[in-house]
């Protein structure tokens, strides 16, 4: 993981331009996007030269943001957290849009730009961000879908236990597989299903996914066990797989997401998940902000292009829907 450190002054007039939007602005409008746009290219153009990642980082840590002023108790749903901390929504936003361009799932939380994780009850053990009593296995983000996100960020508002945010690099674990395993694992492979946080979505897959590819040098990854049709792919693909699992948990490490500390990251490169904890459901549980975003360059395989992303849509902050 890069680290990267804002100065104190860029830090204040982050914050400073964030309060003013989130006076007038509401962060799914356009108008907000082009205001952003506006700001880097401005006031805030040097934080655009900071924070452009490099091809090879898996995560960027970004520290020197103070610490969230977060008034009242953590929600207990994510809709109990519509309306609340939006000058940290908007701080997410900015930083976020530095990357690319900030998105919504219109099958999650309503096609929310910034979306919540907070523990919820009755979801302790399920595999989707609000769960609690679970390890959240390592996956990438919404790996269902052919437009999902190059890039995602989580930001801390709060985190009274340290609960930790898991991270496995494709590039690590990938020299850990023998040749036969990774000339299966870059063939045509399972079908992966959309997550329990999206509601009703059109049973459409292709017949096929690919896991891993090779673009530039680099590796993409695809990959969520949990949601891994299992009446899909072959018995040799599966046995390729598990290795692959086994050897991204080797190589996986926990960073415990602070309050004002955000990290990118790269959702081609980088699987992550969370490790379990006891949610007190008394208003100082972990509460995370997280902002989807597309990068400007595609390097996906081109057999994705065509795939029916199960009718799930998304829409940018600028207001284009694909």
């Amino acid at each position: 993981m890069q680290n990267l450190h804002l100065s104190q002054e860029l830090s204040h007039r982050i914050v400073k331009a964030a309060d003013e939007l989130a006076a007038t602005q509401k962060i799914s409008s356009p108008d907000s996007y082009n205001a952003i746009n506006h700001l880097l290219t401005d006031e805030l153009e040097e934080l655009k030269e900071l924070i452009l990642l490099s091809p090879t980082a898996h995560a960027t840590s970004i520290h020197g943001l103070p610490f969230p002023a977060v008034h009242g108790p953590t929600p207990a749903t994510w809709q109990e957290c519509v309306g609340k901390v939006r000058t940290w929504r908007f701080v997410l936003a900015i930083i976020a849009s530095a990357v690319g361009r900030p998105f919504g799932w219109f099958g999650q939380q309503k096609g929310r730009i910034t979306t919540d994780l907070v523990p919820t009850r009755g979801q302790e053990n399920q595999q989707v961000g609000a769960s609690s009593n679970t390890t959240l296995t390592l996956h990438t983000e919404d790996a269902f879908h052919p437009r999902r996100a190059t890039h995602f960020a989580l930001f801390g508002l709060r985190n009274p236990k340290n609960v930790g945010t898991t991270l496995a690099p494709i590039d690590e674990a990938w020299h850990l597989l023998d040749v036969d395993s990774k000339k299966i694992l870059t063939g045509d492979g399972a079908i992966i299903i959309p997550d329990a946080s999206y509601g009703d979505y059109e049973y459409a897959a292709p017949t096929a996914m690919t896991s891993i590819w090779k673009t530039d040098g680099n590796l993409g990854m695809r990959f969520d066990p949990a949601y891994t049709d299992k009446n899909s792919g072959t018995l040799q693909w599966w046995e390729a797989f598990e290795k692959l699992q086994q050897a991204l948990h080797t190589v996986t490490y926990t960073v415990p997401i602070k309050p004002g500390q955000m990290v990118i990251i790269n959702n081609d490169r980088c699987a992550h998940g969370r490790v379990p904890f006891v949610a007190n459901y008394d208003g100082t549980d972990r509460w995370m902000l997280r902002i989807n975003i597309m990068g400007t360059k595609n390097t996906r395989p081109i057999n994705e292009i065509n795939e029916p992303g199960y009718g799930q849509h998304i829409r940018f902050m600028d207001g284009e829907i694909l």
